[in-house]
């Protein structure tokens, strides 16, 4: 950006003026510092002034160089014994000011500081310790910390009485004066460490530089702290190059307390001592590789360097020369020198002192904007020879160029006027120089011209296609610096021109036609021939039944009879010589008819398990172009057709048969005939699907069941048939569609009907099975189940009785006489069979609970036969009857003895009949059963022999 280096990058405001009122011995130590309105402050040590050895005084002064305080220097410290040196000042945000200095007034250096308002009006009335002990403490330093701007810190070299020892320590304060940390050693590696000097870097952290003194050299060594005073990182050494001494180090901040540069002597050359710095970023980190040297001359010895970082992040340096400014009689001169951002130096050695008699040195210095204050000792005091006296001279700084207002690009169009006023205020910097070229440096195209004094290009485009010209227009200051901003200037060939649209057209297929278009479509701006061609929108070439003739601006067409359907978007465009376009569109609507319905299909009937066959006409459908049509079949909800149905479009077919278990259903088939454009029509036929109910083939047999017995019956698997041989489900209700009662079971899969019948009387069920197939169609049958009730029935003929006149007697009907097959409890009657009715004798009772017959025979004279029917019944009114005999004597046997007894009775289970006379026993055998008895006693079967006859013995 650069090319050369000057001087007159920095020129003095005035001449140098004195700054301290007392003349009287030596005025040194010289620090400078700004207010915010660029009041200046000077502090400095000034022999004998306060009454006894040094004290600190300051003077303030306008921004212009006049005096704002008293005539006299005002002092600093209340103590006065001993001296006060060294003085450090360092200024908050509001302008209120600290000074720190060294003292002498309690025998031992101390390090005292003071405050004071913006005005200058002491905030302490008396001086305050800062540090307290029996150490030697000297070489005080101030910095507030940025962001916390109420928080400061002051270092200053210790020195142990009883060791010798010199440590770098510091103190972290409010500006209340509470101290946040208190006398903490920063260096620790070295026995003779001194000369320390800080710059607050962001967030509250900070930098400290100090001297580390060994036996035969030294070193610049740094330390970063956090604002609790903290160490953030180890003490490193600054200088690269190791050799002699690196001395009197000074440290600032820039990049907004991101970056820090530290400037030193060093005897690193054998031309005596120069002025180096380096550049860190806030972690420490090194952006500058090596030492790089501030000062240009260097026959003799640099000294005493300080450092200001300017508004825009350059920085100068400013230092003790010797023997520059008056070569030749070994003086001391100031001289400065500016560096960008980056450590690259703008100007060379600026010479501050316009006196050059005696010694100038020690500077201090203080910018603010474009201005400089410098301030230095000087030897050639206004009042004879009184020793150093503090001299200042105010400097304008140069800023380097920048640009303010980015250029704009520009557009101007072929054999157009192009003019640009270039925005005012676009580059910053005092007597800038402005030129304009190519960006890469070679001159502007004949056609324009620049205008520096009117911020101004312009000029006529000539004829000529598109170009992008990228113009730089540079901006030089005095100090030879320059800066440049560029701007593209893009020139047009304007595109041709369309002034009608062309109109749609619609073709039908197989047509041919000529369609013109207007000459005047397209006109160039410029006059240029233009070009005309023509594709499709999308840049794809027409088809070769459509031809454009460029010449005759027309297109030739024959549509083709198998044109499908379409639009299309056609493109016309037209070029220039310079290959600018302009294009128009239209569209070509291209027509082709729809195939079309004929004849209706035919709906169809099919039995499941029945092949159906089904070809459609082949005028069905009809294609208005003649073309041969495909045909596609699916179901009209456009699912696929059954598995079942098979459709071979070439020969408009259906065929299949659907399985058997299909149950009775429809559904319509959607045929769709399609032309070679994809264009189609339908129409739908219903196929119906029946399925026919299962019959009876074998009716069901009529069964009979005995009450209390087991029951089971299995129907033919062959009674009933199902068409389409589907495997049947059965049920069983009755005849009322009831459930089957609970003893009555029936098994499905084996046709088997089964229970236990239980005890009760007759009854009919009528029975009826439904057979369903898969479709839930049914037919049914039914069979009679008759339940009987068994009749009870004679297990053992009724016996028949003889008995004699006017006799007792008891027959019992025998327990198993009458059965009941169901075991139910039997009730009896009794009747007379031969009577003039049935009712019996008076003389004979019948108990039907005992089942006895009783009473006493009548007198008869002659014998009597009485024919007894005895009839058991059970709950059911079935009833089985039997008849006996009672035959009464009417002319009893003469007996042998006293009178005897008839016994009757079951013997062994034979019937006999006893008579009892004279202790002889009379038996006969007898068939029928029964016990009659007489008055005597029953007769023991067991004592009973079973021959015909027998007379036994009692």
């Amino acid at each position: 950006m650069k090319t050369t280096l000057s001087s007159d990058c920095l020129t003095k405001e005035g001449d140098q003026f004195h700054v301290n009122y007392g003349t009287a011995l030596d005025q040194t130590n010289i620090q400078v510092e700004l207010l915010s309105g660029k009041q200046q402050i000077y502090v400095f040590e000034s022999d004998s002034l306060d009454g006894d050895g040094s004290g600190i005084f300051f003077r303030m002064f306008q921004s212009d160089g006049t005096l704002l305080t008293i005539d006299e220097d005002f002092q600093v410290n209340t103590n006065t014994v001993g001296d006060q040196t060294q003085p450090r000042i360092a200024v908050f945000d509001n302008d209120d000011f600290i000074i720190v200095w060294q003292s002498t007034h309690t025998g031992s250096s101390k390090i005292m500081m003071r405050r004071f308002d913006q005005d200058g009006v002491p905030i302490d009335a008396d001086d305050i310790v800062v540090t307290g002990g029996t150490d030697v403490y000297t070489e005080p330093c101030v910095v507030i910390l940025a962001d916390l701007n109420n928080r400061f810190i002051i270092s200053w070299s210790e020195t142990e009485v009883s060791t010798t020892k010199t440590s770098v320590y510091a103190k972290v304060l409010e500006k209340n004066l509470d101290v946040i940390r208190s006398n903490f050693v920063v260096s620790t590696q070295n026995d003779n460490d001194r000369y320390s000097h800080m710059a607050a870097l962001e967030y509250g952290t900070w930098i400290i530089v100090w001297e580390e003194v060994e036996v035969d050299q030294s070193d610049v060594m740094g330390r970063i702290f956090d604002s609790w005073g903290f160490p953030l990182t180890d003490a490193e050494r600054i200088n690269k190059e190791k050799g002699d001494s690196q001395m009197s180090p000074q440290v600032a901040s820039f990049y907004r307390g991101t970056q820090y540069i530290v400037v030193f002597e060093s005897e690193v050359d054998s031309s005596g001592v120069d002025i180096y710095f380096r550049i860190f970023d806030r972690f420490g980190n090194s952006k500058t590789a090596v030492d790089r040297r501030a000062n240009v001359y260097s026959p003799n010895d640099q000294l005493d360097p300080k450092i200001e970082i300017l508004t825009d992040d350059r920085f100068i340096i400013t230092w003790s020369s010797v023997d520059q400014d008056d070569p030749g009689q070994s003086n001391q001169g100031i001289y400065s020198r500016i560096f960008d951002p980056e450590g690259y130096p703008i100007s060379g050695d600026t010479l501050i002192n316009t006196d050059v008699n005696g010694d100038q040195k020690r500077p201090s210095m203080k910018s603010f904007e474009s201005q400089l204050y410098v301030a230095w000792e000087s030897d050639h005091d206004s009042v004879g020879d009184e020793g150093f006296g503090i001299y200042a001279q105010l400097l304008q700084l140069y800023n380097s160029p920048s640009v303010q207002y980015s250029l704009e690009d520009q557009t101007a169009y072929s054999t157009d006027h192009f003019e640009y006023i270039y925005t005012e205020g676009s580059f910053l910097g005092s007597y800038l120089t402005l030129e304009a070229t190519l960006s890469n440096n070679k001159p502007l195209p004949g056609w324009l011209d620049f205008w520096s004094s009117e911020r101004k290009s312009n000029g006529t485009v000539p004829s000529q296609c598109d170009e992008d010209i990228e113009i730089k227009v540079s901006a030089t200051d005095l100090c030879d610096e320059e800066i440049y901003d560029t701007f593209l200037l893009s020139i047009f060939n304007r595109d041709p021109i369309e002034n009608r649209k062309v109109s749609d057209q619609s073709l039908n297929s197989n047509t041919e036609t000529i369609i013109e278009i207007a000459t005047d479509t397209f006109t160039d701006p410029e006059g240029d021939d233009l070009t005309l061609e023509s594709m499709f929108e999308s840049g794809e070439s027409l088809p070769d039944w459509i031809q454009f003739s460029s010449n005759n601006y027309q297109y030739n067409i024959s549509v083709p009879p198998d044109q499908c359907s379409d639009k299309w978007e056609i493109k016309i465009r037209a070029t220039d010589t310079c290959d600018n376009v302009v294009e128009t569109e239209w569209y070509l609507s291209l027509i082709n008819n729809a195939p079309t319905a004929n004849k209706p299909l035919v709906d169809q009937r099919v039995d499941a398990n029945t092949e159906l066959s089904y070809i459609f006409d082949e005028e069905s459908f009809l294609d208005p172009e003649g073309v041969l049509l495909q045909y596609t079949a699916l179901k009209s909800d456009d699912s696929l057709l059954p598995d079942w149905l098979t459709f071979e479009d070439q020969n408009r077919k259906f065929v299949g048969t659907p399985p058997a278990g299909n149950c009775d259903e429809y559904f319509d088939v959607k045929v769709t005939a399609i032309d070679c454009c994809d264009q189609k029509v339908e129409d739908v036929f219903r196929i119906s699907i029946n399925n026919l109910h299962p019959y009876t083939n074998n009716p069901l047999v009529d069964q009979i069941a005995n009450s209390t017995h087991d029951f089971e019956y299995i129907f033919e698997a062959d009674s009933f048939i199902d068409h389409e041989n589907i495997a049947l489900e059965y049920s069983a209700y009755l005849d009322d569609d009831s459930l089957l009662p609970d003893w009555l079971n029936f098994v499905k899969s084996e046709r088997r009907f089964y229970g236990a019948v239980p005890n009760q009387c007759n009854e009919n069920i009528r029975v009826k099975v439904y057979v369903r197939d898969n479709c839930e169609q049914e037919t049914l049958d039914a069979y009679t189940l008759s339940i009987q009730n068994l009749h009870p029935y004679l297990n053992e003929e009724l016996a028949d009785h003889q008995l004699t006149e006017k006799a007792e007697f008891e027959i019992i009907i025998p327990d198993d006489a009458f059965i009941d097959p169901e075991n139910n409890t039997l009730a009896y009657s009794a009747k007379l069979i031969n009577g003039d009715d049935e009712n019996l004798p008076n003389w004979l009772d019948f108990d039907p609970q005992t089942k006895t017959f009783s009473g006493e025979t009548e007198k008869t004279e002659s014998d009597e036969e009485y024919i007894i029917e005895v009839t058991a019944t059970d709950n059911c009114q079935n009833s089985f009857a039997s008849q006996f005999k009672i035959n009464i004597e009417g002319n009893p046997v003469e007996k042998k003895s006293n009178t005897g007894s008839i016994v009757g009775g079951v013997l062994g289970g034979t019937a006999f009949i006893a008579l009892i006379v004279g202790g002889v026993v009379l038996v006969r055998k007898k068939k029928g059963n029964g016990k009659i008895t007489g008055d005597n006693d029953d007769v023991d079967d067991d004592n009973v022999d079973e021959d015909d006859e027998k007379d036994s013995e009692l």
